[in-house]
């Protein structure tokens, strides 16, 4: 379930090996989507073959020039309603798209702040800082460097 401007929208979101490809279901209207990250936060999307821009600013989701105000229930890698995962206990931070760990900037046990860089991963020869979606304790660390990982594997779980 995604919240865009006060409107409660069901939203479904499948990542594939890979990727770069992905598939969103929209209000029961499942869409195609190419996806490239072109820096922290931003997206260029091809959706159903029609070419789209997208980025995060806290929970402003930018989309094509159009600025919406944006939360999920559960992270995508995409957008992610960061006071909600805070409220609701443990936050799994996974990737927005396959790629391979770069670097990670945290151990079990380490406290890390909401919007902290806990990992940098490299996708398309591009990297990106994943960073903490809630404060707290890193809980579990999943991967290591020089890992290849996917968009619906869990990095790292941080909580109380």
């Amino acid at each position: 379930m995604a919240t865009i401007n006060g409107e409660a929208i069901p939203v479904d979101w499948e990542g594939a090996p890979g990727g770069q490809r992905a598939w969103a279901t929209v209000a029961g209207r499942r869409y195609t989507l190419d996806v490239l990250a072109t820096a922290p936060g931003q997206l260029s999307l091809l959706v159903d073959g029609r070419s789209c821009e997208a980025g995060l600013d806290g929970e402003q989701l930018h989309l094509n020039g159009r600025v919406y105000r944006a939360a999920v229930e559960r992270d995508t890698g995409l957008v992610a309603n960061r006071a909600s995962a805070a409220a609701h206990g443990p936050a799994q931070l996974k990737p927005p798209i396959s790629g391979l760990i770069v670097s990670i900037h945290v151990a079990l046990g380490d406290a890390v702040q909401q919007g902290q860089t806990v990992i940098v991963l490299e996708a398309m020869k591009m990297q990106m800082e994943l960073k903490a979606p809630r404060s707290g304790h890193v809980l579990s660390l999943q991967v290591e460097p020089r890992q290849e990982v996917g968009p619906t594997q869990i990095l790292l779980t941080i909580g109380d």
